[in-house]
């Protein structure tokens, strides 16, 4: 099992009297909060959405559940190429387009970009073990 750590290390510092947690002190965050030390080398990307998060309010993208359904796609449709021999029925599994239908995903962030979006997230509604349960798919991690 591998561990994930984080690229930031924080200064415990105590609440606000109304229990709200401070915001990182540092460039464009204000006084008073606790400060943020970098441990790793910034990404371009990064860099970039930070940058522009400090001259404006960044727009994520939309209802990602109502542009699929606009795809009206059938079993067959969610199935794709990669799935056609599936053992139980998949329509619904909206997570499972992103391996089916990387296409149709791929056309729906760039509706959002060309909307004006500037952050797009996929679609992750049932991305648990408990709901791929429900599709037949296992719920340890596949090698």
């Amino acid at each position: 099992m591998s561990k994930l750590t984080s690229t930031f290390e924080f200064e415990q510092k105590p609440r606000h009297e109304n229990g709200a947690l401070p915001l990182p002190e540092g460039e464009g965050w204000g006084e008073g909060a606790p400060a943020m030390k970098r441990v790793a080398a910034m990404s371009p990307a990064e860099a970039k959405l930070r940058r522009l998060a400090a001259e404006r309010i960044l727009v994520l993208d939309g209802a990602m559940g109502t542009m699929i359904q606009e795809l009206k796609l059938d079993e067959e449709g969610y199935r794709g190429a990669r799935f056609d021999a599936w053992n139980r029925d998949v329509r619904g599994n909206n997570d499972l387009l992103i391996l089916s239908q990387p296409d149709a995903v791929r056309d729906i962030h760039l509706a959002y970009f060309q909307a004006g979006a500037d952050i797009v997230s996929t679609n992750t509604f049932s991305s648990t073990s408990i709901a791929q349960a429900d599709y037949g798919f296992p719920t340890t991690p596949v090698n």
